[in-house]
């Protein structure tokens, strides 16, 4: 792990983490601050005789209880560093601004290699000679890899503080209440309960979680561990839960039952075609007992109300983020048994979503989702009823988890949950399709991140070149990798040597020339020291902070050059006038080792290397552009919604296909709460169906964060 990174004091201090820490250099522009609220940039405060009246810290993610404490914290030292006193832009500017540098806002992770940190300081209300301070801070830690996923866009929209990784430190318990409503299910309650112990990398599981939801006509709960893995191989990232489910579900024939325990692996791509696609795959294996209690229904013959089973899944799949879209495809394939030999059924589920989002004036943002799924069943044997598809407001999953969620069933919001299953065959349907389309404009809406700021080019230009730096530190940690590098690295050893022996030949022929060539001595016995040092360190190192102790040794890294710097010093300028065989044969020998060390250098395949750090840092560019000009903290929606769905086999009015129009409210709350409220008319509904619905989902936040 590296710290890499330049924080500047022009209209904002950036620091740009490609992995743990920051460099700091700062300058203090007076020009450049950020001023608002009948200030002027232009002004110097500070010759101006201004007073500080006032200052104070903004985060938006102060709601957290750890930012929180940490904001309180700062804003103390800081008042008693400015409040009162005559503005000076070394003690407003660089010293508040390094006390805020120093804080840490994001803890350390092994799973998130950028860290980014925003600080910068806006003057408001210059009024008598007084002005007020704000310093404004946001954190964020973005994983490469899963930011490009529908998934976490959906994360972005209504908890961007897990987006940023805000949730990552403090209490190891998170809990975060939920609840929903429709006529099957009726109003339900629940909530989900995640563990993840402090100190518990080196263990198989990182994490504990329950998961519940419940009402007078159904329960749901889960319980699981869950381990995970990042790496900078073609796999970026691979998790593993083993989970436990007991659930009940009701249709208006009957309720479902069932208890499976299940175990499963899935796993996501390094980034390829110039950083726009991964790829994600996985398998599951699983068992239990599927109950039924449907009454004066008919079913098919080759189907059992209740039954042990097995099963085994794979699935596999591609998700892309570009500018202002999400769009993922993927396939899944079942199969079961209830006979413990052979396959009784066979389940093909594809499933592809799409969202596309715009702003249309400032983050009134307009939103379209839209979901197509269809599935089939193939029953050689004999299926559980519950095992067919049953359709309706609520969506199943073909696998538990939330990084990646695959739909299996149905959905058409105008249907309450499992009412839209009657086919030509009986209940449960063989194959069936649906098409949902979901769009919503925020009318009412608070930025996460301020208007003024995400629109001045300056930021923009300065954030961008940070990006471009962090880019760069991920190719040196690519180019690292290459086999020629590696050579590179093994003649080190032979480098130290080669200098440790020019040491000491020139402090014997320094020793016998009686004091002549002080100067040139001295300078050469310096970059001898240098270089010597810059090797140690290289040996120490490893990854892209050996890289970058390498590249300082030779003329690639123009400011430091040091073994080129050692020929010439102690070469032209020392031996030049000197005329010493035993130095000249010295550097002779450390110019061969040099010259070798330049060419595995230069055989390095540098474009590749450019090649992986873009689409490694794609999605997080991305995701981080979104989250400063689009997400908001706080928006009210109007959303109209389209669904569509058929099922089969359809005879006789049975099965068939269903139209869902409707509309509704959203309302997203980053610091407390989201939910949706809604209705949809179901216009050819069938007995059983209704002639609507209503839809209702809500979240709440986690509580001990």
């Amino acid at each position: 792990m590296k710290r890499a990174g330049l924080c500047f004091v022009q209209s904002v201090v950036v620091c740009f983490v490609a992995s743990t820490a920051c460099f700091a250099q700062t300058e203090v522009a007076p020009g450049k601050i950020i001023a608002f609220n009948g200030c002027s940039s232009t002004t110097n405060f500070e010759t101006g005789n201004y007073r500080v009246r006032s200052s104070q810290v903004d985060d938006p993610f102060a709601f957290l209880w750890l930012v929180k404490r940490k904001k309180s914290d700062l804003s103390a030292k800081i008042r008693s560093l400015v409040d009162g006193k005559p503005f000076q832009y070394e003690v407003a500017v660089d010293q508040a601004l390094q006390l805020i540098e120093a804080e840490k806002f994001l803890s350390d992770s092994a799973d998130v290699r950028v860290q980014i940190s925003l600080e910068f300081l806006t003057v408001e209300h210059c009024q008598g000679l007084e002005l007020d301070l704000v310093y404004h801070v946001y954190s964020t830690q973005i994983p490469q890899v899963l930011s490009g996923t529908p998934e976490s866009r959906s994360t972005e929209k209504k908890a961007p503080q897990q987006t940023v990784g805000q949730t990552e430190a403090g209490s190891p318990i998170h809990l975060a209440p939920s609840g929903g409503y429709n006529a099957s299910e009726r109003a339900s309650g629940g909530g989900r309960l995640e563990i993840q112990p402090r100190g518990a990398d080196w263990l198989p599981f990182r994490s504990f979680t329950v998961e519940g939801q419940g009402s007078s006509a159904m329960r749901f709960v889960s319980a699981g561990l869950k381990g995970g893995k990042d790496s900078q191989g073609w796999l970026a990232h691979s998790e593993w839960i083993v989970n436990y489910e007991s659930s009940s579900s009701p249709t208006n024939a009957g309720n479902f039952s069932r208890g499976t325990f299940s175990g499963q692996f899935s796993a996501v791509t390094k980034a390829f075609a110039n950083g726009n696609f991964t790829g994600r795959f996985g398998f599951l294996i699983g068992g239990g007992n599927l109950q039924s209690s449907l009454q004066n229904v008919n079913m098919a013959s080759n189907t059992v109300p209740n039954t042990g089973y097995f099963s085994s899944k794979v699935y596999a799949g591609i998700s892309s983020r570009l500018p202002h879209n999400v769009f993922a495809t993927s396939y899944g394939l079942e199969l079961g048994s209830t006979s413990g030999t052979g396959i009784d059924w066979r389940k093909h589920i594809g499933d592809v979503q799409h969202e596309f989002w715009y702003p249309v004036g400032d983050h009134h943002i307009i939103e379209v989702e839209s979901r197509f799924t269809v599935g089939a069943l193939e029953v050689p044997g004999m299926v559980p009823v519950s095992e067919r598809f049953f359709g309706g407001g609520s969506e199943e999953l073909f696998f538990p988890g939330d990084s990646w969620r695959i739909r299996a069933n149905p959905v058409i919001r105008a249907i309450p949950a499992n009412r839209f299953y009657l086919t030509a065959d009986g209940a449960g349907a063989e194959d069936f399709l649906s098409y949902n389309l979901t769009a919503a404009w925020a009318v009412w809406r608070k930025p996460l991140f301020p208007s003024d700021l995400s629109r001045d080019a300056d930021f923009t230009r300065l954030l961008n070149g940070q990006i471009h730096t962090a880019t760069s530190i991920e190719q040196n940690d690519f180019a690292s990798k290459d086999q020629h590098f590696g050579d590179l690295v093994r003649r080190l050893p032979a480098v130290q040597k080669d200098l440790n022996d020019l040491k000491s030949v020139v402090q014997s022929a320094e020793t016998a020339s009686g004091g002549q060539f002080a100067a040139e001595f001295k300078a050469c016995a310096s970059s001898i020291g240098v270089a010597s040092s810059r090797v140690r360190s290289a040996l120490g190192a490893k990854d892209g902070m050996q890289y970058g102790d390498v590249r300082a040794l030779l003329p690639v890294d123009k400011n430091e050059d040091r073994l080129q710097r050692v020929l010439s010093a102690c070469g032209d300028r020392l031996n030049g006038q000197l005329k010493s065989p035993e130095i000249t044969a010295s550097l002779g020998t450390l110019d061969s080792e040099f010259q070798r060390v330049q060419t595995d250098f230069l055989g390095i395949d540098q474009q590749q290397a450019s090649c992986r750090a873009t689409q490694e840092m794609a999605f997080v560019h991305r995701t981080l552009d979104t989250l400063i000009k689009e997400v908001n903290m706080f928006s009210i929606s109007p959303v109209v919604v389209f669904d569509v769905a058929h099922i089969g086999p359809a005879k006789n009015g049975l099965g068939g296909t269903r139209y869902g129009p409707g509309g509704g409210i959203r309302f997203g709350l980053a610091s407390t709460v989201n939910f949706t409220l809604g209705y949809a008319w179901n216009p050819q509904h069938q007995p059983g169906e209704g002639p609507g619905a209503i839809f209702f989902s809500l979240q709440t936040r986690d509580l001990f964060h």
